[in-house]
This record gives C-alpha cells, sequence and structure tokens, in this order.
C-alpha cells in the first residue's frame, strides 16, 4: 500500500496555500500547547505531502533503531505502523471521507478524528492516540493543513472516533466497516459524571464525599463503576478519556 494515500486530500489542487495564511502562528501556538504537554505534534500541508512542523521530541520515537523503519513517511508514526495497520487506516480514512461528505460545512471544518493504533519499535508493541485536526480548510470542503497530535494511548485495542464542534459522535464500525453514530453523553450517569469532575478539580475521595453529601463508600463505587465503563484502570485516565470523547 502507498502511505501518501494517507496523506492525500483528494484534490487535484495544488496552489501554494502557505502563502494565504500565517504559518508562522499556527506554528507557534501549536508548539507552545505541545511544550505544556506530553504530547508530539505534527502539522501537515497535504497538497504536498509535506510535514511543515514537528516537535523536537516525538513520543516514542527516540527509542528506534534504523532496523525498525519499515517506510519512509512524512509523517515519522507512520514509518513504524505494521503493513496490515495502514491498510485499517486508510479504509478509516475513506470512511471518514464518506462521513464528512454529509456534514454541515461548519461541522467537517472543526470536527476532530481520534484514533488509537499500535506501532512497533523493537520488536515491542506501542499504542499511540492521534488526534487529527483540521487547521484549513478551503470552500470546496478539502483540508488542505491539518494538525497531527500524539499522545501514548490509554487503550490498547485499535478504535476510532469523529467528534464534531456540535457534539455528535461517530464511532467506528470494524465489522460494517463504517462510522456509526454513538451517544457517549449517556455512558455515564449524571452522578458519575459530577464525581469523575470533581477528581479531575484534584479532590481525594473524601473530598469528593464531603462536597457531595455521600459516603466514601458510595465514592469508590461510583468510581469503580467508571472505570469499568470507560475500560481504563486509573482515574486520571478515565478524566483523560471522558474529556477526549466529551462525556464531562
Amino acid at each position: 500500500m502507498n502511505v501518501h494515500n494517507l496523506l492525500s486530500n483528494n484534490s487535484s489542487c495544488r496552489e501554494n496555500i502557505t502563502t494565504s495564511c500565517n504559518i508562522n502562528t499556527l506554528v507557534g501556538g501549536v508548539s507552545s500547547a505541545a511544550a505544556l504537554s506530553n504530547t508530539s505534534s505534527l502539522i501537515v500541508d497535504f497538497d504536498n505531502h509535506q510535514v511543515l512542523y514537528r516537535t523536537p521530541k516525538l513520543i516514542y520515537l527516540d527509542r528506534a533503531t534504523p532496523k525498525d523503519k519499515l517506510r519512509d513517511c512524512p509523517n515519522p508514526y507512520w514509518t513504524y505502523i505494521p503493513e496490515e495497520i495502514l491498510e485499517f487506516l486508510l479504509q478509516l480514512k475513506q470512511s471518514s471521507l464518506h462521513l464528512r461528505h454529509n456534514m454541515a460545512p461548519e461541522e467537517y471544518k472543526t470536527h476532530v478524528c481520534i484514533t488509537d493504533f499500535p506501532i512497533v519499535i523493537r520488536g515491542k508493541e506501542f499504542y499511540v492516540s492521534q488526534k487529527f485536526t483540521p487547521l484549513v480548510v478551503d470552500t470546496k470542503g478539502i483540508i488542505r493543513i491539518g494538525l497531527f497530535t500524539i499522545t501514548p494511548s490509554i487503550r490498547k485495542h485499535i478504535e476510532s472516533t469523529i467528534i464534531t464542534e456540535s457534539g455528535k459522535c461517530f464511532s467506528y464500525n470494524t465489522g460494517m466497516k463504517k462510522y456509526e453514530q454513538a451517544d457517549f453523553s449517556t455512558i455515564l450517569t449524571e452522578t458519575e459524571k459530577r464525581i469523575l469532575k470533581s477528581s479531575e478539580m484534584g479532590m481525594n475521595n473524601e473530598e469528593i464525599a464531603d462536597y457531595h453529601n455521600v459516603s466514601i463508600s458510595a465514592v469508590k463505587a461510583n468510581i469503580t463503576r467508571i472505570l469499568k465503563k470507560l475500560a481504563v484502570k486509573k482515574v486520571q485516565e478515565a478524566v483523560t478519556i471522558a474529556n477526549s470523547y466529551r462525556i464531562i
């Protein structure tokens, strides 16, 4: 499979869009955000299959050896993805393009796509979470410049979700090979959301119990259910998932 297919915006137009937007401003904002968090960021020009910016330190990739490299690719993470995973990512792309054709223009311009997938370095599998956000979209709805943000994945399986600015969520159905609308807002009860929000604010179990006027055992029971529902082991991981998927 040609890995460059993943960087194609399906547009025949090859005008130099870097002159119509302030790349320095985009890079400045992205680099500042990356410096404050444990993330790797790449700004990609889809017209020219070119990375315009990448953070100096790329998560996990400092462990790689020349023997680990499977292919040449502007996106360094796709260099270490097994071939069958690249095929899967191409399926995701094709399905997401079909979904976006049915989106309202504003949703198309402001959606994010979160995909968890593995890379292999020194024979060891590392899961990363890739969040893609359009930065520059032309009048025809073609993405010209996009941002990839990579973080360590909490999940240990392949998963992909598209979230629009209006709050609509679409989860990829592997069997059906398409994105289907999902409602993550109801996965937690209102009580569980309040307790998780309190944990996000830095409260411990005792403080949460006092704040919500419930017993500590009730707080612990709710947290146990939250972790099970979100398929994670730690409260901070649950907070990360809940914020990424707009659950709280």
